[in-house]
């Protein structure tokens, strides 16, 4: 739904902007780079001025070298990626529990934006082997699974560990695949009574906690950012006995806050 928006929005902008949806591999077979590192297709010459992924995010999308070719190919290009690889690594799980380090956070921003921003952040921990604290904050989890959510390096919702299923997990991996994890302590929203409009599904007044998320972009190169702004937000609301919510899925629905000054 989101992605169509932005399709929509850029022809509206011009009718000559040609849109194309390409898979990985559809990309190995039909982009190539010229002389001038400029992505092309290889039938017409047509130059690709953006690519906007839509795919590519977790491991079992690139199934063959196929599609690692074909991202290699778009990363090297002069087309504007959205994101660039070094953007989408950055907005991973690990780098988000590093950057709740205030050592390193301070790299970024003057030491009063970070001591703010630190007041905002849930608590999140490694898991690597050369944590100190590793074992101590497994047993924290095993005697409270409930305050606590297991996150792998994924996108998209419906990977998180919860609750019985964290603890399982607890007693069954290996070190080497605990370490692909972070641990953060969970969030407790504001509950509030809402009614969320299903297809098929009665309507019922229940237990409901929201997300507000803003959008934004950064437009910039390896050396400096030509361009950024915070346009728009989303807000999207779930039962609350849910752990996890999904408009795709049904099990969550995009709403408005209702501002009280």
């Amino acid at each position: 739904m989101d992605q169509r928006l932005t399709e929509y929005t850029i022809t509206d902008l011009e009718d000559n902007i040609k849109i194309y949806r390409l898979t990985l591999k559809q990309c190995y077979y039909q982009l190539k780079l010229d002389s001038n590192m400029k992505l092309k297709f290889r039938d017409h010459e047509t130059e690709v001025a953006v690519v906007y992924f839509r795919s590519g995010y977790s491991p079992h999308q690139y199934p063959t070298e196929h599609e690692w070719e074909a991202r290699r190919t778009i990363e090297k290009s002069a087309a504007i990626k959205c994101p660039w690889i070094g953007a989408q690594l950055a907005g991973s799980k690990k780098i988000q529990q590093v950057l709740t380090n205030y050592r390193e956070l301070v790299n970024f921003q003057s030491d009063r934006t970070c001591s703010n921003m630190m007041d905002t952040f849930a608590k999140i921990y490694s898991l690597d082997s050369d944590n100190a604290d590793r074992e101590c904050l497994l047993n924290k989890v095993r005697k409270n699974p409930h305050g606590y959510v297991l996150k792998p390096q994924r996108e998209g919702g419906g990977n998180n560990l919860f609750g019985q299923a964290a603890f399982n997990f607890l007693e069954s991996v290996s070190e080497t695949d605990l370490e692909s994890y972070i641990l953060m302590e969970r969030l407790k929203p504001m509950v509030h009574e809402n009614i969320l409009v299903r297809a098929n599904q009665p309507l019922h007044l229940d237990e409901m906690d929201s997300e507000f998320g803003t959008f934004g972009y950064v437009l910039g190169s390896r050396d400096s950012v030509l361009d950024q702004a915070q346009y728009g937000h989303l807000f999207r609301t779930k039962p609350a006995a849910d752990n996890e919510g999904g408009t795709i899925k049904g099990t969550a629905g995009h709403d408005a806050p209702f501002l009280i000054f």
